[in-house]
């Protein structure tokens, strides 16, 4: 970078000392010409120095908390996580206690971990910073909490950090409280009604609905698709307002909530579909055995981990007699469980 400088002397010297053209038109040119490339060759110095200088103020080092590297003065202690510019991400679920440890960079040099210290503000009330010392006797806050249902949402904090004679270095952070679960194995126990076409000839049938959960889930957070789903067996025994036989209705069936995220646990509307078979005998009659499929709507009354109460309208579609058994469903029960 230093040729267009000396050139620029030499044509000066020539100039001078007239051995170039004596034409005066010809020395006024080629005098501004060299002006003009001190001129360039000197903003050319200036930015080479300044991105020196740049390079210099932000050195990248590999040094450890015991180093005595000069070059990585003035680069303090930093967050891994936050990437310096984008917040650090906790996720939590209710129920299950949070462990989560926030672990400063230790690419800095000619600190004292007894001087390093962390600032949070805005942690989730019942959330508690402890520390522990971590590899290079370096020191970790660790974040300690177990939400619970009223902590459902998103938490907005900020952690700082700084050691003796830095500035501080902040990372904002995320929390996310989600409650997410699944259950196998509940038993139920229903009031069913049926109301068949044909009630005249087997008038309205009702009783008891024995169900099976098979599995249910809650998934209380911000994922696409429905929050809350059962998948079941029912046995109905139905005795008819008419008949002196009982009916039966067996099913395996399924429900979804229309929801995606509902913060709370009742009231919460629901859809599915039942598939089986109906079993009648008019009196006096050939009985009747048919397969069926029972659109359905419904709304969760209550609806956690333990217990379910739910009430459910379909309307029940035969594949035969569909002139005499197609009708409305209705069912209200409860399932439960003990762990």
């Amino acid at each position: 970078m230093k040729a267009p400088h000396n050139f620029s002397k030499v044509l000066f010297n020539m100039c001078i000392r007239k051995k170039l053209p004596q034409g005066d038109v010809m020395r006024t040119a080629i005098f501004v010409l060299i002006i003009i490339i001190l001129i360039a060759s000197q903003a050319t110095a200036d930015e080479l120095s300044q991105a020196k200088t740049e390079l210099i103020d932000e050195p990248t080092c590999e040094c450890t908390p015991q180093a005595d590297d000069k070059s990585c003065r003035g680069v303090g202690p930093r967050f891994l996580e936050s990437d310096y510019t984008h917040a650090i991400e906790i996720y939590a679920i209710i129920g299950e206690e949070l462990h989560y440890a926030v672990t400063p960079a230790n690419n800095w040099c000619s600190v004292d971990w007894k001087d390093v210290e962390f600032d949070f503000n805005g942690l989730p009330a019942g959330a508690v910073v402890h520390f522990s010392t971590g590899a290079n006797k370096m020191k970790e806050p660790l974040i300690i909490w177990r939400p619970n249902r009223k902590d459902l949402g998103v938490y907005h904090a900020t952690a700082r950090v700084r050691a003796k004679g830095y500035k501080w270095s902040e990372a904002p952070i995320t929390i996310t409280v989600t409650e997410q679960w699944e259950t196998f194995f509940m038993p139920g126990v229903q009031y069913s009604l049926w109301a068949p076409e044909a009630r005249d000839e087997l008038g309205v049938m009702q009783g008891v609905s024995i169900q099976y959960l098979i599995a249910a889930w809650i998934h209380r957070n911000n994922n696409y698709g429905p929050s809350h789903g059962r998948v079941y067996i029912d046995l109905d025994l139905l005795r008819s307002s008419v008949l002196s036989d009982l009916g039966f209705i067996y099913s395996l069936g399924f429900s979804l909530s229309f929801e995606r995220n509902p913060k709370r646990q009742f009231l919460i509307p629901y859809f599915g579909l039942e598939f089986g078979g109906v079993y009648q005998k008019p009196d006096d009659q050939k009985k009747i055995h048919t397969a069926q499929i029972c659109p359905l709507g419904g709304l969760n009354l209550w609806a956690d981990q333990n217990i379910f109460i739910n009430v459910t309208v379909g309307y029940m579609i035969p594949f035969s007699h569909l002139e005499d058994l197609r009708g409305l469903h209705v069912k209200a029960g409860l399932n439960f469980s003990f762990w």
